[in-house]
């Protein structure tokens, strides 16, 4: 029980706190859920017991949930004050925090954090097995901690200065980059022999690229796939997308929609699925 290891915490010299279950708690006082459901949001209570001469404070906080946090060294007082969204308002509001609710998550590890994430966006399905519930789970396990990873990268490339231009891909959107690529990503057995270049087509289109709205540049996994990229007749000229060319022309690729030089002259759709 959290009750034990926090009084045995506490007599090694270690000041811990965490969420507790309310059937945990012997003999507990604390309002029942249906109760607490009837209260503002915001409001909070605060008991404090004592277990082997240990005294463990037990702050209950209604949020969107009840939430019971069992602590040593930290209390329900003083009082914070903390942004939520109102779901009736539709707006944020302003409510009540105890303090024992921001030094936790001050100090959340990284299970509880990773539980938090991937509860925003979870993969939703009705399956009773058990089997695809652990596949799912792992699932969004695998694809939270590659989106933390991705923050990570795409944060150490930039100096401190350049930080607040970039704009990260929250994770919602990374999640849906992901999809979309698994879905028109497939297998090609025709690798090209070589070394590849040392500049991406994805740095190329970058530089290339205009000052608001235009088309994303498909990732290398799906541009050379070799799957069903084939040549189809625009109805109007479009420019090339190919980013060493200015041209306009009338052919694009089937798989991608993306306007491309086929003609004498230059052969960009075959370069673009290349590089």
């Amino acid at each position: 029980m959290i009750i034990i290891l926090l009084a045995y915490l506490s007599k090694e010299g270690i000041y811990s706190l965490g969420t507790i279950i309310r059937n945990r708690i012997p003999n507990s006082k604390i309002p029942t859920e249906k109760v607490f459901n009837k209260m503002k949001r915001g409001h909070s209570m605060e008991f404090v017991g004592n277990y082997n001469d240990v005294e463990i404070s037990l702050t209950t906080w209604k949020d969107n949930k009840t939430v019971i946090m069992a602590s040593i060294f930290a209390d329900e007082k003083p009082l914070g004050k903390v942004m939520r969204y109102d779901k009736k308002t539709k707006i944020r509001v302003e409510i009540i925090r105890p303090h024992v609710i921001e030094e936790y998550n001050k100090h959340m590890g990284g299970v509880d954090l990773l539980d938090s994430i991937i509860a925003r966006h979870k993969i939703l399905m009705r399956s009773k097995k058990w089997c695809m519930r652990i596949f799912f789970h792992l699932l969004d396990l695998i694809i939270v901690n590659a989106w933390l990873l991705y923050k990570r990268v795409e944060t150490d490339k930039k100096s401190e200065n350049e930080k607040k231009k970039k704009n990260l891909m929250n994770l919602q959107k990374f999640k849906s980059e992901v999809a979309s690529y698994l879905c028109k990503m497939e297998y090609n057995q025709n690798t090209k022999r070589g070394r590849p270049s040392n500049i991406s087509i994805e740095q190329m289109f970058q530089t290339k690229r205009c000052k608001g709205t235009a088309q994303s540049v498909s990732c290398k996994d799906i541009r050379r796939d070799g799957i069903n990229h084939w040549p189809i007749w625009s109805e109007k000229r479009i420019r090339c997308k190919f980013p060493n060319c200015k041209g306009y022309n009338q052919t694009e690729c089937e798989k991608r929609k993306a306007g491309l030089c086929y003609n004498k002259v230059n052969n960009c759709f075959k370069i673009f699925h290349c590089m």
